[in-house]
């Protein structure tokens, strides 16, 4: 602390591109490079709002990885700009936490006063994971996720969901009420 230095703001960023696709669907096109460029392109096309703004179709493929934590293969691009980002399918959770299916049964139980030894004693894992995926609905990366369509989220005409944020110490419910 005597260094006189200050610290400097991370630059690391989320640079995240989550498409829609049903995860059965998704395993054989992440492994052909030439399926994947096409399922990109196509995808730009029908949703060029989740894509970054400089993406314009020109990338490379960068790399590809497997997440130890959901087992699902992601696969990275290029920009032509050096940005380089992650592609993944909507059926696993940011930062690659576990799958959208289980957080949300795990999360609907929540909201009902279900404690975290209770999503324990049926999904699995331990209290803390399902702790920090109640409470992970506070990151900007989620907060500011694009929705396309209204059916993605809505089944019928509403959908209440809430979450926890703390604010100065205290435990605040934030209620959304989403309609067509």
């Amino acid at each position: 602390m005597t260094s006189g230095t200050a610290r400097k703001a991370s630059q690391r960023h989320n640079r995240t591109i989550i498409l829609p696709i049903e995860q059965e669907k998704y395993r054989p096109i992440v492994s052909a490079p030439q399926q994947f460029r096409v399922w990109i392109d196509h995808n730009y096309r029908l949703h060029p709002e989740i894509f970054p703004d400089h993406f314009n179709g020109n990338y490379k493929l960068h790399d590809d990885s497997t997440s130890e934590k959901t087992e699902v293969r992601t696969r990275r691009i290029k920009l032509r700009n050096g940005e380089v980002w992650t592609v993944h399918p909507n059926s696993v959770m940011p930062y690659m936490t576990g799958s959208t299916d289980e957080a949300a049964k795990a999360l609907y139980l929540r909201q009902w006063g279900i404690p975290y030894e209770g999503l324990v004693y049926v999904f699995g894992r331990d209290p803390n994971y399902w702790y920090r995926m109640e409470t992970q609905f506070g990151r900007k990366s989620i907060v500011a996720t694009t929705v396309k369509t209204a059916e993605i989220v809505l089944i019928r005409c509403f959908l209440h969901a809430w979450l926890r944020i703390r604010d100065c110490g205290k435990k605040l419910a934030i209620f959304f009420e989403l309609g067509e």
